[in-house]
């Protein structure tokens, strides 16, 4: 096979992106995501400040960030990148959703993710998460960033300790 400036094809069909930006807070990683292509903001935490972009309202439960989803999946929009600010605000309405809306195979309910127990798959939990929502949103080829802190405050429940104090950000 000759190879040659001819040969030279363009590739099609790339997904959109899916992101995770992982770092201490006050690095920049919600202003980082308001440089990305026409973004629109599912708020879990307070972090956006002064920074002028849109967003949805102040998200106090897990079914209002699925509703978020519903809409930007069902209505026309110009939004081209989701981001949702941010992650480790997130797991604790996603836990609240569980314990309000999973009943056990015995119809049990559980208030507390600890009840659950060791093993429970996400096969059982997905109904009660709504995940299809999530992924009819992927589908739409928009892209997603989510921001998540690496520590906030000893004992903080929605945090977790990285493996190793972080040195500088990587983004």
């Amino acid at each position: 096979m000759a190879i040659s400036l001819e040969s030279i094809s363009r590739s099609s069909g790339i997904k959109a992106p899916r992101i995770v930006v992982y770092g201490p807070a006050g690095v920049g990683k919600t202003t980082l995501g308001c440089g990305a292509p026409n973004p629109i903001f599912i708020q879990t935490e307070d972090g956006l400040g002064k920074l002028e972009v849109d967003a949805f309202p102040m998200m106090t439960s897990f079914q209002d960030v699925l509703d978020a989803l519903s809409a930007l999946y069902t209505s026309e929009h110009q939004y081209q990148t989701v981001i949702i600010d941010s992650l480790d605000h997130l797991e604790p309405l996603v836990w609240q959703h569980l314990c309000d809306h999973y009943i056990g195979p015995k119809g049990e309910r559980y208030q507390s993710v600890e009840d659950f127990g060791y093993g429970l798959t996400l096969d059982h939990i997905s109904p009660a998460l709504n995940c299809r929502a999530i992924c009819q949103v992927f589908t739409r080829s928009c892209n997603f960033a989510q921001p998540s802190h690496t520590t906030n405050q000893p004992g903080c429940p929605v945090c977790f300790e990285s493996p190793q104090p972080p040195s500088r950000a990587i983004v």
